[in-house]
């Protein structure tokens, strides 16, 4: 990568982070109003940029370290979170379901990190609980434990 690609790379960042604090917050007041197709293109929108944008910083690091091969693995997740996003957009159907494997994932993070983790701070804790309590409110009940994927990658290039 020449200096050139990267300084845009870089610019094209700021606009992103520039643009989401501009973006409407997703709203979390009812489970009518969260799961509104419109609430959850904001939260995909937001995580996937701000996922996309803390990779790309990763992946400089690395590269500028000389650590070409984790670099090139930590690029996975880019091209998969692209993957992701173009599926969603041509199969919006799909966005309440892969939002609600996403609480869940992070409902079974956040539990299992409350009872294994002896280190946790009472911050950390409090935040943890406050997003388990949350998840248990969106989805009606403790979610039941999904696949480690949500759908392959030969399912979302699927033509």
């Amino acid at each position: 990568m020449n200096k050139r690609e990267g300084y845009e790379t870089i610019q094209i960042c700021s606009l992103v982070i520039d643009a989401l604090e501009k973006l409407d917050s997703p709203q979390f007041a009812s489970r009518q109003t969260f799961f509104q197709t419109d609430n959850l293109w904001k939260i995909e929108i937001r995580q996937a940029c701000e996922q996309v944008i803390e990779h790309y910083r990763s992946i400089r690091l690395l590269v500028e370290a000389g650590l070409t091969r984790p670099a090139a693995a930590l690029s996975r997740n880019v091209h998969e979170c692209y993957i992701r996003f173009d599926f969603l957009g041509d199969n919006e159907a799909e966005l309440r379901d892969w939002t609600e494997w996403q609480m869940t994932r992070d409902y079974y993070f956040a539990r299992d990190s409350l009872l294994y983790d002896p280190g946790m701070n009472a911050e950390q804790k409090q935040r943890f609980q406050e997003d388990i309590n949350t998840i248990q409110t969106l989805l009606d009940g403790i979610p039941e434990r999904r696949g480690n994927t949500w759908k392959s990658a030969g399912v979302m290039l699927a033509p």
